[in-house]
């Protein structure tokens, strides 16, 4: 025995050990900063653990114990660990080939050689298979998963997802030649410290210790066979397997400790976009559901960079977030298809009209012809208009409603034409008679709508029929014809405003102006408002389950008494300003609202019916101003 040899492949295989570590950084370092003391005391341990334990179990505390150090945890570490376990069977599988065909290992432990050289052979056909059905596989794990309970549910997607992802970017985001060299001067070492401990001990050759250490089994016992009998070659097997692991430990020592998990201001893509659970489950579950696979490539190319922290989306097909990209937080909206071409105009609306009314600025934009988003900056001290209106004093909340009805009266409602006949026709035939067609031809709602009366929480309404004479084109065409026309905000509800608190000069923005109302009538901005304090758009938009029996349509609806009192004051602005027949035309409008966005809820919303119960509560009430 040579102790000198069995010293430096002690020495090598460390070295091999730390190259592997820098290979696992790579993996890492896509989606965060890796901790490189967690790895190598990872690393560390799991090999210790692997001495003893079979079938590379020990990579279980090696997961284990970076994933608690990790930003995106043990998911992560597991698919990681996984990526660089599915490389070495390559390479082993590989390398057993070339001993295969060179005779060099044939005659040592040939069921293993064969079996690592078909299992390299079945992950590869198994990757290809993979990648060419992959709709069928995400499918089948979602089918899978959906099982289980919601959180264990979300834990199995997890998982998947990250999986999937880390081979992905294993290809598309790694700097490949270099994953490659690494990968062969790391082999190449393991080698090498193979051939000097086969000579330390007098070994056959280094093909020998490297067929033995994967023939299965715990590694300290398989260089038993290696080592022969002669005296001391336990003491020597012992060294080379736990001596490395040990002195990698010590030097992890010496690396810098990160004081706290690392922030994510690097060039890092997120692992998972979504902050919350519930909407991480959602976003996951559409996914492997490979419904939309357009829609899901480009969300992800546009929000890889960013974790989201909240979805503020409302009734539209845009998107809107509250995002951080680790060094600042703000509210992105983004649309896909058609969608992304009225997005782009907002942005345009929102930079030609920055220096007339307060809007926000725009931090970021990018278009392209399949998406469109802009971020807008987050302020400390802000809120939306619900949660100030029921936060602060109700006279703060009244002068800021009253103080954006002036500036927009004042500022944007400047240029004032009559309302064409053209505009009046075609906003009626869009905006009403369409949408009363995709409402009656619902599937959602074919059984209620079969019913002459609905019972709404107990209280009985007329069904939607009851008032198809109030929306006919003719009805409303005669209505109308008194609207002029101009620049308008188009979808001022109170989830547009957002309120900065700075005790008695609050003030205010405005956000997600829309201009698609074909007619363009201030009227249309104070019906919106009353979508909100008259219909309450906002406690709708929180209703969480609807039970539907009969014509019965129950569900939890709470209202507010902040509401109430915000409806009187926009009711007595509304007398103040406007005569009796504007008034009615902005209830009216108010119903085109409910009917603009009904097809959205229809179409996106487990609870459209309450939506619909909401547009039947409002048209009520309506039909009463209307007919006085």
């Amino acid at each position: 025995m040579n102790i000198k040899y069995i010293a430096l492949a002690t020495a090598v295989i460390a070295a091999a050990h730390f190259v592997r570590i820098l290979r696992w950084r790579m993996f890492i370092g896509v989606y965060e900063k890796p901790d490189t003391r967690n790895l190598t005391q990872a690393l560390s341990l799991g090999y210790l653990a692997g001495c003893i334990l079979p079938f590379k179990l020990g990579d279980l505390l090696r997961i284990f114990y970076a994933g608690k150090r990790m930003k995106n945890g043990k998911t992560l570490a597991l698919s990681t660990v996984v990526v660089d376990r599915y490389l070495d069977v390559l390479c082993v599988g590989v390398i057993f080939a070339g001993l295969y065909l060179s005779n060099l290992g044939s005659g040592l432990y040939r069921s293993t050689t064969i079996s690592y050289m078909t299992l390299g052979a079945l992950l590869l056909v198994f990757t290809v298979f993979v990648w060419f059905f992959r709709g069928y596989l995400k499918r089948a794990v979602r089918a899978v998963a959906g099982i289980f309970a919601p959180r264990i549910e979300e834990k199995l997607l997890k998982i998947s997802w990250a999986l999937i992802w880390n081979f992905k970017d294993m290809l598309s985001k790694l700097n490949k030649p270099v994953m490659v060299l690494v990968t062969l001067f790391m082999w190449a070492l393991y080698i090498l410290s193979y051939a000097l401990f086969a000579v330390g001990v007098g070994g056959e050759g280094w093909e020998s210790v490297f067929t033995s250490l994967f023939a299965g089994g715990a590694p300290l016992y398989s260089l038993v066979s290696v080592a022969g009998s002669a005296e001391g070659e336990d003491v020597a097997m012992m060294a080379f397997m736990v001596l490395p692991s040990l002195v990698m430990l010590l030097i992890s020592l010496l690396i810098k400790k990160q004081e706290a998990l690392p922030e994510q201001t690097g060039d890092y893509l997120q692992l998972f976009p979504h902050i919350d659970d519930n909407e991480r489950l959602r976003f996951l579950e559409n996914y492997f559901s490979d419904d939309n696979r357009e829609y899901l490539s480009v969300y992800l190319k546009i929000n890889q960079n960013i974790s989201i922290i909240r979805d503020y989306s409302a009734g539209s097909n845009a998107t809107t977030m509250l995002c951080t990209d680790g060094v600042s937080t703000f509210y992105r909206k983004y649309a896909f298809g058609q969608d992304a071409q009225k997005l782009s105009d907002q942005t345009e609306w929102i930079s030609s009209h920055s220096g007339v009314i307060p809007l926000p600025g725009i931090v970021r934009c990018e278009k392209d012809s399949l998406y469109c988003y802009y971020d807008m900056p987050y302020e400390n001290g802000t809120s939306g208009f619900f949660e100030y209106i029921h936060s602060m004093p109700f006279e703060n909340s009244r002068r800021i409603l009253f103080e954006i009805l002036e500036t927009l009266d004042k500022k944007l409602y400047t240029k004032r034409r009559r309302a064409t006949h053209e505009e009046i026709s075609l906003y009626i035939e869009k905006k009403v008679t369409a949408n009363l067609e995709r409402i009656r031809g619902a599937r959602a709602l074919k059984g209620l709508l079969e019913h002459r009366e609905l019972v709404i929480n107990g209280r009985t309404y007329n069904n939607l029929s009851f008032y198809e004479d109030m929306l006919s084109k003719e009805k409303l065409t005669g209505c109308f014809e008194g609207d002029e026309c101009c620049d308008i905000h188009g979808d001022l509800t109170v989830e547009n405003i957002v309120c900065r608190r700075a005790g008695e000069t609050d003030d205010y923005y405005l956000i997600d102006p829309n201009g698609g109302n074909i007619l363009e009538s201030p009227l249309l901005d104070i019906a919106k408002l009353l979508q909100s304090f008259h219909g309450g758009y906002e406690f709708i938009m929180a209703v969480k389950s609807v039970r539907v029996e009969g014509n019965r349509i129950d569900f939890m609806y709470t209202g507010s008494a902040a509401y109430e009192s915000m409806l009187r004051s926009l009711s007595e602005y509304m007398e103040e300003r406007f005569d009796k027949e504007q008034i009615k035309r902005i209830y009216l409008h108010e119903t085109v609202h409910w009917l603009r966005l009904m097809p959205y809820k229809l179409a996106r919303s487990e609870t459209a019916a309450a939506f619909f119960a909401a547009m039947l509560m409002a048209l009520s009430d309506v039909s009463e101003k209307v007919c006085d």
